[in-house]
């Protein structure tokens, strides 16, 4: 599948997000730079996928949609965090376009969960929308989650959504350290021994769902029709974080379980209390003194 690369711009700030960082200078927003950039990408009966950033948010989508179509594109896929699909009128337009499937980000089961990996207030809902009128446009749809510290333990609950909102796939892969999670590796990316047996269960319920499934990234040339992946081009230095690909490693990152970590010296009460008085008031203790 080859991937066609619209802009980094992207409406929500996801704690995971790899291409925080990256300059948007090499893309366009110029609508017909797309189109160029798509006439040259498409053979007869190729399958191309639009992803970002987010590339509902480029005007020139839908012309570069038809113009795929045009070039003989026989399969047309959209990365999308779902959250443009919200209006009915935008869906049927990428629909008539010529487009065929949504790969959509859904981090959480519940609003929450959901947009505290965005950051972005309202994104749950309004991405739930947009699947729903994916769906009543007559798109496939196809369910991408990032696996972090804290959705790993409700990957069961969020595979029962998307089959609920009539998603055809559940694609899980981890979050990976660059970009905006290599940041703060360490709040967002799970101990692979505890994020495992949870990885485990979610696969197997999807399939007990009838959801195809898919663990990992697939460069471009994996074909998948309903998971784009991320393409080379998209990779960034992972600068001092170090990384392995295997499941949730990141060496040294923590103490492996059984081990005890290395702490200083035990301090006193009495020097507790010089270096935090505040806490040491009494005002909050029954009985204790203001």
């Amino acid at each position: 599948m080859e991937l066609i690369s619209t802009e980094f711009r992207c409406n929500n700030r996801c704690v995971f997000c790899a291409q925080d960082g990256l300059s948007a200078e090499k893309f366009s927003k110029d609508e017909m730079d797309l189109i160029a950039k798509v006439k040259a990408a498409c053979q007869k009966d190729s399958e191309i996928a639009f992803v970002g950033g987010e590339p509902t948010l480029h005007e020139g989508l839908v012309a570069a949609v038809s113009a795929a179509k045009e070039s003989g594109a026989a399969y047309i896929l959209i990365q999308t965090n779902g959250r443009r699909l919200a209006y009915l009128s935008f869906a049927q337009n990428l629909k008539n376009a010529g487009a065929d499937a949504l790969d959509i980000s859904l981090q959480g089961s519940t609003g929450p969960m959901h947009d505290y990996h965005t950051q972005t207030p309202g994104s749950w809902a309004q991405t739930i929308l947009g699947i729903k009128r994916a769906r009543e446009t007559g798109f496939r749809v196809g369910i991408s989650t990032v696996i972090t510290r804290s959705n790993f333990r409700h990957l069961n609950e969020i595979a029962r959504l998307a089959q609920r909102l009539g998603a055809e796939a559940f694609h899980l892969s981890l979050a990976l350290p660059y970009g905006r999670a290599g940041k703060s590796w360490a709040r967002v990316i799970p101990l692979a021994e505890m994020a495992r047996p949870h990885l485990t269960e979610a696969l197997n319920l999807s399939k007990s769902l009838g959801l195809k499934t898919k663990l990992g990234q697939p460069s471009s040339e994996t074909k998948n029709p309903l998971f784009a992946g991320i393409g080379p081009h998209q990779r960034v230095k992972l600068g001092t974080v170090p990384h392995s690909k295997e499941l949730g490693t990141v060496p040294h990152s923590r103490p492996k379980p059984g081990l005890r970590e290395r702490r200083g010296p035990l301090k006193t009460g009495m020097e507790l209390k010089e270096l935090f008085p505040e806490v040491f008031t009494g005002a909050d203790i029954p009985g204790g003194k203001p």
